[in-house]
């Protein structure tokens, strides 16, 4: 069900147009308001960024990220890339980010073991509806590429794997779909990390 071929649906065609514009959309908007921050900011930013380390350590962090990515939450995980690239932390970097990812992948595991559970309440439902703005009947179209669309986007990960348990998607697809997240937070912290080049063109 999840991995029919709808290449020739166009109501689908225009679903992943539409994800993918936003995605293009959400990460210009990070790149340049990234550039504009490190380039006129950067000193208040370290500051930010040492004191966090410091407050929460990565333990700390490593666990705002699994709770972003389990539950439905307003908080960008992507804001902790932010802060090892501009930290002590990014001496290793590989290291730190893998790990991020891979919490990452579990979190969203866990989001549609919760939406799997959870999915007959009325509270939950009606809160992955509105949040999804009605693309829930997509998600369930799409099944395991809708996941992956949304591990690899700036959209919120934890509704897609929420609906994903919703509507019943074999959780074997789900690991898998999930999986793209290790790479996305490289790709991500890697553009973060060098905004600062795209700072001082800017500038």
């Amino acid at each position: 069900m999840t991995t029919r071929d709808l290449s020739g649906d166009k109501e689908v065609q225009l679903f992943v147009r539409k994800t993918l514009l936003r995605a293009l959309l959400g990460i210009a908007i990070l790149l340049v308001l990234g550039a504009i921050l490190f380039f006129y900011f950067d000193d208040e930013i370290k500051t930010f960024t040492h004191w966090t380390v410091n407050r929460f350590g990565f333990a700390g962090m490593a666990l705002i990220v699994f709770v972003a990515d389990s539950l439905i939450t307003p908080f960008p995980p992507d804001i902790i890339l932010v802060i090892i690239a501009k930290s002590e932390l990014a001496n290793n970097w590989l290291v730190y980010v893998g790990i991020l990812g891979s919490l990452s992948v579990i979190g969203g595991n866990v989001g549609a073991f919760l939406g799997r559970k959870l999915g007959n309440t009325r509270w939950a439902k009606g809160l992955v509806t509105l949040l999804s703005r009605g693309d829930e009947k997509m998600i369930s179209r799409l099944g395991f590429w809708a996941v992956v669309l949304g591990a690899a986007t700036p959209l919120p990960f934890s509704i897609t794997t929420w609906t994903a348990g919703f509507i019943g998607m074999k959780k074997r697809l789900v690991f898998f779909a999930c999986l793209v997240r290790i790479p996305r937070y490289y790709i991500y912290y890697v553009l973060i990390a060098y905004s600062d080049y795209l700072g001082q063109l800017l500038g």
